[in-house]
This record gives structure tokens, C-alpha cells and sequence, in this order.
């Protein structure tokens, strides 16, 4: 689930045009930036434990939280553009 999450909020981004804004497309940036941040301190690990633990603990998580809170985000915008053309 934590993978695909970040995947299906890569995915409504680029999806739904009228609900990424500057901000959202901002985020995405900053967060690949941090996932190739945190590849290159996997990549320096000296054991492999060592290295999936750094994925995991400083990747899948952090990013698993961020797609969460944006998925979140754009549901809410759906939402109240769907009542706004329903109420008009």
C-alpha cells in the first residue's frame, strides 16, 4: 500500500491538471528531490540491512505520509468543485 499511494498521487497530479496548483507541483518536486537524497545515503550504507532500513525509515514512510495528506488535499478540492457544480 505505501508504494502505491505515492504512485496514485504522482498519478491525480498529473491526472487532474485543474488541482495541482503551484504548491502541490512544488511539493512533488521537493519530494523526488528528497527520494534521490535518500538513495544516495542508502547507496553509502555499508550493509545492506543498513540500507533498506534508510529506504524505508527515510523514504517509504515520509513519502507514504505526503501522498497521504495530498491525496487528502485533492479528494477535499474534488469534492467541493462537485458540490459547486451541483448547487449551479
Amino acid at each position: 500500500m505505501a508504494g502505491g499511494g505515492w504512485i496514485e498521487a504522482l498519478l491525480l497530479l498529473t491526472a487532474f491538471p485543474e488541482n495541482s496548483n503551484d504548491c502541490l507541483n512544488m511539493l512533488l518536486i521537493v519530494l523526488l528531490g528528497w527520494l534521490y537524497v535518500v538513495l544516495m545515503l542508502a547507496v553509502a550504507q555499508h550493509s545492506v540491512l543498513a540500507s533498506l532500513s534508510t529506504v524505508f525509515f527515510l523514504g517509504v514512510l515520509p513519502t507514504f505520509f505526503v501522498a497521504r495528506m495530498t491525496r487528502r488535499k485533492l479528494r477535499r478540492q474534488r469534492e467541493k468543485a462537485r458540490e459547486a457544480r451541483e448547487e449551479a
